[in-house]
């Protein structure tokens, strides 16, 4: 079949406009302006392999203004949402700001334009409208009066001019602010103190500032790690009696961590208790410096905890757990079949405050009657009150499966020699990952990728013996940390080695905490928690709310069959990366998914462009791993990643013989000595290719469409890339006809995800959850045609309450997704199923191989 790209064929290329970034251009999706279409206007470029043309400023739409304003509720009985007079951490308030990509913009700039008239909502704008120029001028208050001829009366004040005023009153506020901020730290030793927000009748007040001084240096300034950790957590966190050590799994990742910025010693972690209840408040106060407390990942403690009044920042999750009911026989049945009832009617069930047991317990079984505990402790005393009176305490334990488990519980109670059962239903989801405050995201990745080293040892049998010697160094920390992850691993060994010391006495290790490695599912979606706790809205100069305020958003693509594709009849795009980016628009304009201006990247130029504001996000085939996440070497910046939304993974295929010799690495035999390989320039695929063959057989190409040419053109005989980029479906879209074979080893990982700035926690978190809800919804079995069944939620305030409704109305879930776009080039399987109570664990790239 002809390549729809090829040369003699400029018909069905999308209409671009070249946007300058930097020294390059970067290619934009201008398909709306198709009045530009006079062959003089339009050049080849055989660098873009596309048509690029100089656009013209869009021209003022008319109508009402794009600003966002109130949803068009369906629900009448639902009151019309309060305006927008709260904030949110904007950029401003976090470090790196840009403010010069940033500024909000009431019309765009060259070579952008609105999306078409007809799938923009234009409601009312008087509750959003910007005010009137004068609303804004001050009274006059002048020094001295007028007499009746006009001259002005002197007075004291007169002596001064007004410079010489302003300058005075600038440096008495100063002076004011100085004493205040000095007073405030001698008042509170605490290394971050965030303000007390109060909470308004329209929903909470702004959030507290942004971490000023990262934590890391804090850290290695006192030379100890302050850890938050609940005690008495049988196999997490216990005290030793004879010892007066704390011991357990997550004292295990505590002592990693401190390990890995401090270096290997005994005495550099101080444990700090935590109460359930009271944990996040102290991490936000800055009481500890990281929270290794059983902590749930859930959507409302990402955006907005309510008793700390502010978001966090989770860890890859370090354990799987679920809520399940354990304790007399005939009670845990009951509680498993809701039933209270009859014979169940005496019912009564334990539960840890603070906890998303409770929430879950009080939703599952309304009726029954529930004691809330302060900690395991407590609850297991009051279950053996009812060992003694059953009429009295508890006969159930609710709690994770470690937290109730048999062991755990004949320990803490003696004698005990009734019968116990743990219930096999599990009735919720619980990753328990490690917590570090929002807007400190170099603290936040070193906590995470300590743990990823711990997963990344285990799947390459690197234990705590050999770690100092088989684990690499890494540049991403500075010089001064480039044994970071060695230090981690050597402090407390792999992840087999902490649970088998731990938990295996308690709970054997079951297949969902071991490690995937690629044959079964890694797609499912985190648990939502108390998602209709009101959280802020978006203020003033925050990613979200410029995006509602340009009436528009800027995805970044790569033009690649079955991701990204433009279909030169309807003048439209379409595809895997395109359906996210239409989420993402129909989650913020009420349904609307095509409010997306497209912006075509280079490799090369990708994260510059994020970084510097030309895209709100990139949904373009884009590798997470070290690099990106902590350093990324184009743009200098780290990047937030959304959950995994497709596992990719390098392989090599060519023309035969050469595909075989690629594979096996081969360029020396008489009948691989001519092997040639092409690879994209900018990924993570020209690094691994450096390391497998010379350079001298390496052809370099711009993306990766260039990868396929240069196979079909004769520059080279084999491919290198992803196995989506290579698989003979892709080449035959792209016009390859020759005779073709794969290679069968995997070189190289590639999880891809959305791409988002580190400067706004909110827009990443909700970038993220947006990825979660199209999971959430095929493992619900929810579909475009019963999307309102997805819950309506309000933790980014009461305006995005339909964000995953929206979503799923506009895309579909996450297999109708698949299915529409990628299916018929790569068959779903292994890692991009659903994850069915298979291995979750999942090492990311740049550990091992940095």
């Amino acid at each position: 079949m002809a390549s729809r790209f090829a040369d003699d064929d400029k018909s069905d290329i999308p209409v671009v406009a070249a946007v300058p970034i930097g020294d390059s251009a970067l290619l934009q999706d201008e398909t709306r302006i198709s009045s530009l279409d006079s062959d003089s206007e339009r050049q080849y470029s055989v660098e873009c392999q596309t048509v690029c043309i100089d656009a013209p400023a869009a021209p003022p739409l008319s109508g009402a203004s794009l600003n966002r304003s109130k949803p068009l509720l369906q629900d009448t009985d639902v009151e019309e949402p309060p305006s927008r007079s709260s904030s949110f951490r904007g950029p401003s308030e976090i470090t790196q700001p840009t403010p010069a990509a940033r500024t909000t913009r009431s019309t765009p700039p060259p070579g952008e334009q609105h999306p078409a008239g007809e799938h923009h909502r234009q409601p009312p704008t008087s509750l959003f409208a910007d005010p009137s120029p004068d609303d804004h001028i001050l009274p006059r208050n002048n020094s001295s009066s007028m007499d009746g001829s006009g001259s002005r009366t002197k007075s004291w004040f007169g002596i001064f001019t007004t410079a010489q005023l302003i300058l005075v009153f600038l440096l008495l506020a100063v002076l004011v602010l100085l004493v205040v901020t000095l007073t405030k730290g001698e008042a509170s030793p605490s290394k971050n103190t965030p303000g007390s927000p109060s909470v308004t009748e329209n929903g909470p007040s702004p959030l507290p500032g942004i971490v000023a001084t990262s934590t890391l240096d804090l850290v290695v300034q006192s030379g100890s790690l302050r850890c938050g950790v609940v005690p008495g957590l049988d196999g997490f966190s216990v005290l030793n009696p004879e010892t007066d050590i704390y011991e357990g799994f997550e004292v295990d990742l505590c002592r990693a961590i401190a390990a890995a910025v401090l270096g290997v010693g005994d005495n550099n972690v101080e444990f700090v208790p935590v109460t359930t209840t009271g944990r996040f408040k102290s991490l936000a106060d800055g009481d500890v410096d990281v929270l290794a407390s059983h902590n749930t990942l859930t959507m409302d403690r990402d955006v907005y905890e309510l008793t700390a009044e502010t978001g966090f920042t989770f860890s890859a999750p370090y354990l799987y757990d679920g809520l399940v009911f354990a304790g007399q026989p005939e009670f845990v049945a009951c509680a498993n079949n809701f039933n209270t009832t009859g014979s169940c009617s005496n019912l009564r069930i334990c539960v840890i405050e603070g906890t998303t047991h409770l929430a879950r317990v009080r939703s599952i079984i309304p009726g029954a009657t529930i004691n809330q505990r302060p900690n395991p402790e407590d609850a297991f005393k009051r279950f053996e009150q009812s060992l003694k009176n059953p009429g009295s305490g508890c006969n159930v334990l609710a709690g994770a499966q470690f937290e109730v488990a048999e062991s755990v519980v004949r320990r803490s109670i003696s004698p005990f020699n009734q019968e116990y059962e743990v219930g096999a239903v599990f009735h919720s989801r619980e990753p328990l990952a490690l917590v570090t405050r929002d807007g400190d995201p170099t603290w936040s990745e070193m906590v995470d990728w300590v743990l990823q080293a711990i997963l990344a040892a285990e799947e390459e049998n690197i234990t705590k013996d050999s770690a100092a010697s088989e684990l690499a160094t890494t540049p991403y920390f500075g010089s001064s940390l480039s044994s970071f992850f060695r230090d981690a691993v050597s402090a407390v060994g792999n992840y087999e080695e902490i649970y088998e010391r731990h938990l295996e006495k308690i709970l054997p290790r079951t297949a969902v905490n071991t490690i995937n490695t690629g044959q079964s599912g890694g797609i499912f979606s985190h648990p939502f928690g108390s998602y209709q706790t009101l959280g802020p809205e978006p203020t003033d100069g925050s990613t979200l709310k410029e995006i509602t305020d340009r009436g528009h958003l800027r995805c970044g693509i790569s033009r690649y069959p079955g991701f990204a594709e433009f279909d030169p009849v309807l003048k439209e795009w379409y595809g895997f990366d395109i359906d996210f980016c239409k989420a993402l628009s129909a989650s913020i304009f009420f349904g609307a998914s095509d409010n997306v201006i497209y912006t075509v990247l280079p490799a090369t130029h990708r994260f510059t462009a994020l970084a510097n504001g030309n895209v709100d996000v990139l949904s373009r085939y884009t590798t997470w791993n070290l690099e990106r996440d902590v350093m990324e070497t184009a743009s200098g910046e780290g990047f937030d990643f959304s959950q995994v939304n497709f596992y990719d993974a390098l392989s090599v295929g060519g023309k035969p013989p050469y595909g075989k010799c690629a594979d096996n690495e081969d360029w020396v035999s008489q009948a691989c000595q001519d092997l040639r390989v092409c690879v994209g320039l900018g990924t993570t695929t020209i690094e691994v290719a450096r390391g497998l063959f010379p350079e001298s057989i390496i052809v370099e190409r711009s993306n990766s469409e260039q990868v396929v040419w240069g196979l079909i053109a004769g520059s080279c005989n084999a491919i290198f890339g992803g196995l989506l980029e290579i698989v003979e479906p892709t080449l035959r879209e792209l016009g390859y006809t020759g005779t073709y074979e794969m290679g069968t080893t995997i070189f190289s990982k590639e999880p891809l995800a959305l791409v988002t700035r580190q400067d706004d926690p909110q827009f990443s978190s909700f970038v993220k959850w947006i990825v979660s809800a199209t999971f959430y919804a095929e493992e619900e079995g929810i579909e475009q045609q019963n999307a309102e069944e997805m819950p309506t939620v309000s933790l980014f305030g009461p305006l995005y309450r339909r964000m995953m409704v929206d979503a799923i109305q506009a895309v579909g879930n996450y297999g109708q997704i698949y299915n529409r776009n990628v299916e018929a080039f790569e068959p779903r399987k292994d890692l991009n199923e659903l994850s069915v109570n298979g291995p979750r664990h999942y090492s990311r790239p740049g550990i091992i191989d940095v």
